[in-house]
């Protein structure tokens, strides 16, 4: 992950910015503008998210926060708009939701059985049942991230 961010993020951002430059220059409303950066930078971050998230590593996510920042900074984002942990979250959320609830949606074969619980607590994101973490790349894993999220 960190080598796509050494490499193509900087150039990809480059021309992005320079392209917002010359749109700001050329007489578009900051509206505009900020409706471009959504649909092309946002777009981009947001698209495949939950797959290429859990490889980032913290230095990989505080490049991203500056990048999102610097953006705020120049006016093309609002200041009131996420951070990127809140962005892949969003993201992660909304697939999970998407995936436990469609029973023909193509990533629910990876779903452990659904747990029968035969008590009342406090409700949960899901019923299934927790899957045993054994290394490092689990963390990394969609499902696994998902199913222990918001656990206690």
């Amino acid at each position: 992950m960190t080598t796509f961010l050494n490499v193509l993020l900087p150039l990809s951002t480059f021309i992005i910015l320079y392209v917002l430059c010359y749109l700001r220059a050329h007489g578009l409303s900051p509206q505009s503008i900020k409706d471009v950066f959504r649909a092309t930078v946002e777009s981009k971050l947001q698209y495949a998210a939950p797959a290429w998230s859990g490889c980032c590593t913290a230095g990989d996510r505080v490049r991203l926060d500056a990048f999102l920042r610097r953006c705020v900074k120049l006016g093309y984002r609002d200041k009131s708009t996420p951070c990127i942990e809140d962005i892949f979250g969003d993201c992660d959320d909304q697939l999970f939701a998407k995936i436990n609830t469609n029973s023909l949606h193509i990533l629910q074969q990876y779903l452990p059985e659904r747990s029968s619980i035969n008590y009342s607590l406090r409700p949960r994101r899901h019923n299934e049942t927790l899957i045993t973490k054994t290394s490092e790349l689990n963390d990394r894993d969609f499902i696994i991230r998902n199913i222990y999220k918001d656990l206690y």
